[in-house]
Order: structure tokens, then sequence, then C-alpha cells
């Protein structure tokens, strides 16, 4: 299907299996879902009650602070540059660290898990 922009109905198939394969759940969602305009997004396909899980992610697929200030090859330069990664010093120390991450997960191309 052509989304009004890019043709990325392969690329949008590949992604949905592979959440299956890693263990995403979500019954009650579509994607992808394409809106007017070309617009790309999720849409419920039933009502979602009141504290109702519509989608659960393996913690696995998360990419976290945490995880990313315990990552062999990131953690050496968070230690380095206390005044980007440090929560007294910088006050967007959250989105350095994970920003810092996403880089470094492009840098792997198509070796990293998220590729």
């Amino acid at each position: 299907m052509y989304n009004g922009y890019i043709d990325t109905t392969d690329k949008l198939a590949e992604f949905n299996t592979w959440c299956q394969q890693e263990g995403v759940i979500m019954p009650k969602l579509e994607y992808p879902a394409y809106f007017d305009g070309g617009l790309l997004g999720m849409r419920c396909k039933e009502d979602i009650k009141h504290r109702e899980a519509y989608i659960c992610v393996p913690y696995k697929m998360l990419m976290s602070v945490k995880d990313t200030w315990t990552h062999p090859a990131l953690m050496q330069i968070i230690a380095e540059n206390p005044e980007m990664f440090s929560e007294d010093a910088n006050e967007s120390w959250e989105q350095l660290t994970l920003v810092l991450r996403l880089i470094y997960e492009i840098t792997l191309g198509k070796k990293g898990y998220w590729y």
C-alpha cells in the first residue's frame, strides 16, 4: 500500500513479524494504519477498557537509560563525560543518554538488534 510518501509496506511487514517473534502482544491494535494525507500510525481495532493493557512489549525490546549506563561499549563514554550524563550536572541527561544509545545502535547497522 502506498502511504502518500514512500512505499514502506515491506519494511512495516518485516517490523510486525519481528515484533511478533520477539513477543510483542497487541491484540486490539492495528499497525500500520494509514490516515488522511498519507499519515502512518496505529489504530484501535476495538474499544480498550479503563486500565486495560493494550500493548505488551518485552523488556528486552526497550532501550532504557539503565541499560545504556551498563552497556559495555557505552559505560566508559558516560563515565568520562559526567557534564553530559549526570543528573546533577545536566537536566537533559536522560535524553542525552538515550541519544547516545541511538547513535551507537545506528552505527551497528544490520548487525544491531533494532535494525
